[in-house]
């Protein structure tokens, strides 16, 4: 196909690293904040906007108000699906050194809330794919490059429902969020559950005559903490099973009727949702209901686990990407988070996930990219456009 009609990427001065960092300073600015979902209008005109003005189309698909973009370069198969998620966990300036909603340049660094997870990545792949599309497209095949939105909360009105629609339908799949630019070939699913003792209110001095929900729910929770995963993973070790958080009683002289605590258990691969339901209301009817007290379970999140196999093609294509431009790949690894890699994969469609940036960065104070993962991010998804 033609070159696309538009400003050229030789026209802008700096290379195309400095083209992503400029881009990623115009994303930052935006605070497309989840919960409770908001700027996605403005930070989608943003990507929009910056891929036109380079000559890629684009166009929005929305969900229940929230617009998903879709660009292509290229056509026929196979068909490269590329994604990244537009929106960002809060930031609480108080606890930055640096304004979180402003790119800021420090010690090779590139700090701003997002910079890692993951508008580092959309900046380099909507770079990539500008330069891929001036170039012609690539050799054969189509990419199909999707800035979503609802990743933070599980990704159902982003991701997930362009693949239910067809409109992201691929042959194989690349979310980038950030892995360092190491190749995962796997990635952790969750269950997250609300949990609400219910006990029998009494006077703090005759405490016989109550049924102490907190104590109850501080039980379970022992009994919920100390149980072993049975199943490990050769890349992701075991699943963990954290308490977030914890509320109950009403006053220091009151036998406490009630007690809320929402429970994070991690999956790996190997391990299915609906045994560990099973398992844990029975660990906790069964302490409650000893000492009293009754509760209630709800779901507030489940993501299945993800795995491609770690010789699979797709796997190799990126580690030969990274060898060619001097990156040693290392072993294929997995990402202990939950990620929208899991949609696609659970389509049947061959996933890794690459990108720059470190987890440890990710939702934090300070957050940050450094400069030199940006620039070669640009550089490996370059190059894999090409070698499609």
């Amino acid at each position: 196909m033609p070159p696309a009609a538009g400003r050229t990427l030789m026209s802008m001065p700096g290379s195309p690293g400095d083209l992503a960092r400029r881009l990623l300073a115009d994303l930052v600015a935006v605070p497309s904040e989840n919960p409770p979902g908001r700027a996605y209008d403005q930070v989608q005109a943003v990507l929009a906007d910056w891929l036109r003005r380079f000559g890629v189309a684009s166009e929005m698909h929305t969900v229940r108000g929230k617009p998903n973009l879709v660009a292509r370069v290229g056509c026929g198969r196979p068909v490269l699906l590329v994604n990244g998620h537009v929106d960002v966990v809060p930031a609480d300036a108080a606890g930055w050194s640096y304004p979180p909603y402003r790119l800021t340049e420090a010690n090779g660094r590139l700090y701003g809330r997002g910079t890692a997870d993951m508008k580092g990545a959309l900046a380099a792949m909507a770079v990539a794919l500008a330069v891929t599309g001036q170039q012609g497209g690539p050799p054969r095949g189509t990419i199909v490059f999707t800035a979503t939105v609802d990743e933070e909360t599980g990704g159902h009105d982003g991701l997930e429902s362009l693949l239910s629609s067809g409109i992201a339908d691929a042959d194989w799949a690349l979310v980038g969020e950030p892995t360092g630019l190491e190749v995962a070939c796997c990635g952790k699913g969750v269950l997250q559950q609300r949990v609400t003792v219910t006990g029998r209110a009494a006077h703090a001095a005759m405490p016989y005559l109550g049924a102490n929900a907190i104590s109850a729910a501080a039980e379970a929770i022992r009994r919920l903490e100390a149980a072993e995963p049975d199943v490990a993973h050769p890349l992701l070790g075991h699943g963990t099973l954290t308490v977030g958080t914890i509320r109950g009683g009403v006053a220091a002289n009151v036998v406490a009727p009630e007690c809320q605590f929402t429970v994070d258990r991690r999956l790996v691969p190997g391990e299915r949702v609906e045994p560990i339901q099973e398992e844990i209301r029975r660990v906790l009817h069964g302490t409650v209901a000893g000492m009293g007290c009754r509760c209630t379970v709800e779901d507030i999140l489940v993501a299945q686990p993800f795995e491609t196999p770690p010789d699979a093609p797709i796997v190799r294509w990126a580690e030969a990407a990274l060898q060619a431009l001097g990156r040693s790949p290392g072993e294929p690894r997995g990402i202990v988070a939950f990620t929208d890699a899991r949609f696609p994969a659970a389509r049947g469609i061959p996933t890794i996930v690459l990108g720059p940036g470190r987890l440890e960065q990710a939702h934090g104070a300070d957050e940050y990219i450094e400069e030199e993962q940006l620039s070669a991010a640009v550089a490996l998804y370059t190059r894999l456009f090409q070698t499609l």
